[in-house]
């Protein structure tokens, strides 16, 4: 127990922000143009490997953002993000830091959500759920995608590979699109 409590303390004390230490550097705005008509979503890596590149092959119709907030042409709507992290303790702190940006500098950007990608298989230690319930809070919806020892293995991920949750990922952005709101997300 006394583990668990040394480790959970360590990672909450990763959030609390220090005046006296430097702040780490938001995501850059405007490094991806949303211009194309045909992006329904975009997904902002919130870290370097958060898995951005993977959700744009599985998912038609959207697009990586490149680690940076999209930004849209001189009168087109806000772009529609989801913010993609790894399940790591690396990841959460990004989220975290992420979710301080859009408060404090407001990126024009309409946030549907956040989807955690598991960094390794099986269940997230105790310490990291707990952590990640804390963080999960700031955002509107929140999908979690298991670890795909498959992709890991070099097989190009797709909708046909994808676990079950990509799925219902899909589903809930398709009935966003449509104006429809699911009960059922976590």
């Amino acid at each position: 127990m006394l583990h668990y409590f040394s480790i959970a303390h360590h990672l909450m004390s990763l959030l609390v922000v220090d005046p006296s230490r430097p702040r780490a550097p938001g995501l850059p705005v405007g490094r991806a143009a949303a211009d194309d008509p045909r992006v329904a979503v975009w997904w902002v890596g919130v870290h370097g490997g958060a898995g951005e590149d993977t959700l744009e092959t599985v998912f038609a119709g959207s697009r990586a953002a490149g680690h940076s907030w999209p930004v849209a042409g001189f009168g087109q709507p806000a772009p529609r993000v989801v913010l993609a992290a790894r399940t790591s303790a690396r990841g959460l702190v990004a989220v975290q830091r992420a979710m301080r940006q859009l408060d404090e500098e407001r990126p024009a950007v309409s946030v549907l959500g956040l989807v955690w990608i598991a960094d390794a298989p099986g269940r997230l230690p105790r310490a990291l759920r707990d952590l990640q319930a804390v963080v999960s809070g700031g955002v509107p919806r929140v999908w979690c995608l298991p670890w795909v020892e498959r992709w890991r293995l070099g097989e190009v991920p797709s909708q046909a590979n994808a676990p079950r949750e990509a799925g219902e990922l899909l589903a809930d952005l398709v009935a966003i699109e449509r104006g429809e709101e699911r009960v059922d997300v976590q």
